[in-house]
């Protein structure tokens, strides 16, 4: 519920930075107008609307509805429970969907296919990604820069993308270290230091973007 919100914040929270780039199949969200309560709230007196009066007057609404309590006795009626780390630990199954709804699967295993563009400039080149995802797994990856001289690390490093999951940056560093390791088969004049710096820089930029 929206008390005293800044609704301007919300708008900003809500709108990604890089929307403009991101092409989905799913169902767009519908936009809905909301509002603070505290716009309906007399200025003074015991029906003023803040946080603790919200809490209190749901608590004893939900008192009301499920114990059906005389409105005299609703405040003694029933202690409220309150739902913190100490008591989910004593409950196995709620621990068991709190874990699901954070994991990776749940946030992006069941997206739609979508195709994600962007582009960055490094001290060493202009790089244009563009990447496509499906359940959440990258099924192709297209990096191209400025710098020809860097192509081949480019190339490297999206063959280290293919099938890796989306946003997920322990997958994204394992493709860095993939796209390194097959760069040492390369015969090239560089010193590692400067390859191994630009594909630090792509996987850095990456797991801050996705």
């Amino acid at each position: 519920m929206l008390i005293e919100s800044d609704l301007k914040d919300i708008g900003r929270y809500l709108r990604a930075e890089n929307r403009q780039n991101l092409t989905s199949k799913g169902v767009e969200s519908v936009r809905s107008p909301v509002t603070n309560l505290k716009k309906y709230s007399p200025e003074s007196g015991p029906f003023i609307i803040d946080h603790d009066t919200f809490c209190r007057v749901v608590h004893n609404e939900f008192l009301r509805y499920y114990s059906y309590a005389a409105d005299e006795d609703i405040e003694k009626n029933l202690d409220p429970i309150i739902v913190d780390d100490q008591y989910i630990s004593k409950v196995p199954k709620i621990l068991e969907y709190r874990d699901e709804l954070k994991s990776w699967e749940w946030t992006y295993g069941q997206t739609p296919e979508f195709t994600h563009n962007l582009e960055r400039e490094f001290p060493w080149g202009h790089v244009k990604a563009f990447i496509k995802s499906r359940n959440g797994l990258i099924t192709a990856a297209a990096l191209t820069t400025s710098n020809y001289e860097y192509d081949f690390v480019l190339n490297a490093f999206e063959d280290a993308l293919d099938a890796i999951k989306y946003a997920d940056h322990d997958a994204i560093d394992q493709a860095y270290l993939s796209a390194h390791e097959s760069l040492l088969n390369y015969t090239v004049t560089w010193e590692e230091d400067r390859r191994v710096s630009a594909i630090r820089d792509l996987a850095e930029w990456l797991k801050d973007v996705l």
